[in-house]
């Protein structure tokens, strides 16, 4: 079923992420992901 040549990984990678997405970015929208994720919860806290 998952043979050698079904699916190369390591090409998948580079081509589809490594050129569309810079791993900076990447990076700066999971931080800025955690902190709204934080501050959503800091809100719930002081509302209820």
């Amino acid at each position: 079923m998952f043979g050698p040549n079904s699916i190369d990984f390591n090409s998948l990678f580079e081509s589809s992420l490594v050129t569309e997405l810079d791993i900076s970015s990447v990076l700066d929208f999971g931080n800025a992901g955690i902190s709204c994720t934080f501050t959503f919860a800091e809100m719930l806290e002081s509302a209820s």
